[in-house]
């Protein structure tokens, strides 16, 4: 099964920043029904080398040509800060993007749970 279709347009003007949170939502949600659980990974680029092809069915869930997959291999959000990834068990996580002002946990975060 090739990557999301939709995963190049990660890091461009076409989706807005919300839409873009929805789908790496979206794709990690896509990796937990085909792996089981969600990525295991201390952190962002760890879970993008899984999200890339680097786990048990080697099924890559991006494309390499990713525009918002930076030269460290973190995926950044549209304001180009890395996505924090909080992986609160197996099953259930929270996305969050920093937003314009770059800060997390501040007023313009944009946060998606998979138990909303």
């Amino acid at each position: 099964m090739p990557p999301h279709p939709e995963s190049v347009l990660l890091g461009t003007e076409r989706l807005s920043p919300p839409a873009q949170a929805r789908l790496v939502a979206g794709i990690l949600d896509s990796f937990r029904e085909s792996e089981g659980a969600y990525p295991t990974a201390e952190d962002n680029p760890g879970v993008i080398r899984q999200l890339l092809g680097e786990n048990s069915t080697r099924r890559a869930f991006l494309s390499p040509d990713t525009p918002a997959i930076n030269a460290e291999g973190a995926l950044l959000d549209a304001e180009g800060s890395p996505y924090h990834f909080h992986f609160i068990s197996s099953q259930e996580l929270e996305l969050r993007s920093a937003g314009p002002d770059g800060q997390l946990y501040s007023e313009d975060d944009i946060l998606i749970s998979s138990h909303q």
